[in-house]
């Protein structure tokens, strides 16, 4: 999430926040690549804001390059979760309909920045799945957080 932006630049990946003049928020991601020739080139993926939950969009080719960035670099480091929050479908069949659902998981999104103190990354992976790199190495602090978080 943006919120986690100070844990990602201690693990040595470079981003940028970028507002379009539309006000929509993306990050872009400095991403070294090798090309055939053996020659290195720098690409800046960009990866949109999930509305919703204000975390990465994984939806996207650059979101979840990023967000296996994130987790690859974080091996050994700390946890990866995942959530499956199971009832959105229901949720987005009341009245209000998709607005119900986006207000729901604006409440979990606040709910895991909260409870987690900074100490994670988060995507979203898809309509109620969430992905969390924890970033805490102690395997016991990692699941209080995950307990806090439920």
């Amino acid at each position: 999430s943006i919120a986690a932006m100070p844990k990602l630049a201690a693990q040595r990946i470079e981003i940028v926040e970028v507002k379009g003049t539309d006000g929509i928020q993306t990050l872009h991601f400095k991403e070294p690549v090798q090309l055939a020739d053996g020659t290195w080139v720098t690409r800046w993926p960009e990866v949109k804001i999930d509305k919703a939950t204000g975390f990465i969009d994984a939806n996207f080719p650059g979101g979840k390059k990023l967000f296996e960035t994130i987790a690859k670099q974080s091996e050994g480091k700390g946890h990866l979760a995942f959530i499956d929050l199971g009832n959105l479908g229901a949720i987005n069949q009341f009245e209000a309909g998709t607005d119900a659902g986006d207000a729901f998981l604006k409440e979990v999104s606040k709910i895991i920045l909260d409870k987690s103190q900074g100490q994670i990354s988060a995507a979203r992976l898809g309509g109620d799945e969430l992905g969390l790199v924890i970033h805490e190495n102690d395997p016991e602090k990692a699941k209080r957080i995950l307990q806090e978080i439920v």
